[in-house]
């Protein structure tokens, strides 16, 4: 095979972005490419036109950034997903929540919600039950939901009632029921009863 890919070089956040094109074939499994100085993220295929998966390997703290500051959604969607497989790293961690409380994408966040659901410690239970009880958009509540269900979080349980009982969106609500189940199946009768009868 022989194809071109597209390397998207960020330079600094949210500074300049260079694109490069790549020749790739089967023969040549690594590729050098002389750059000035480091970069702070390197994209390969940013607007996926080849079927695959890309891994380029960076540092926690530099992915925390570009999770953070980079101005293009995908971008932090992609670094948050790298990130996600450092959650016992506390840079990880922290980009996670950080996604989850405030991202101004809602992919982004539910992407955040997704992966806190992974990590079992207090500050995502946390970060879980506020985008479930405050987050405006339904996606972000329920994966919150079920991630909070996926970790057996029975902290979250008054949180999980209310949205179970009083979220706008039938699809949170029915995640915030599953959650309960999975948490306390003989507790969430009642819950489970009372949607039933709405």
């Amino acid at each position: 095979f022989a194809l071109q890919v597209e390397l998207a070089i960020y330079d600094k956040v949210g500074g300049k972005v260079q694109v490069h094109s790549l020749a790739l074939d089967k023969a040549q499994r690594e590729h050098t490419l002389a750059l000035p100085a480091r970069p702070l993220w390197v994209e390969v295929d940013p607007h996926s036109a080849i079927l695959g998966e890309w891994t380029v390997e960076a540092a926690p703290a530099d992915l925390a950034a570009v999770a953070a500051h980079s101005d293009h959604a995908d971008v932090r969607l992609r670094a948050l997903g790298d990130l996600g497989r450092n959650l016992h790293q506390a840079a990880a961690l922290q980009a996670v929540i950080q996604a989850l409380a405030g991202d101004s994408a809602r992919h982004v966040r539910a992407r955040a919600a997704e992966l806190a659901g992974r990590a079992v410690r207090e500050k995502v239970l946390a970060a879980l039950t506020e985008a479930l009880v405050k987050d405006p958009e339904p996606q972000v509540r329920r994966t919150a939901a079920r991630s909070l269900g996926n970790l057996v979080a029975a902290a979250a349980w008054p949180a999980l009632v209310q949205a179970a009982q009083v979220d706008l969106s039938d699809e949170a609500q029915a995640a915030a029921l599953r959650a309960l189940v999975a948490i306390d199946r003989e507790r969430a009768r009642p819950e489970l009863l009372a949607a039933a009868a709405r």
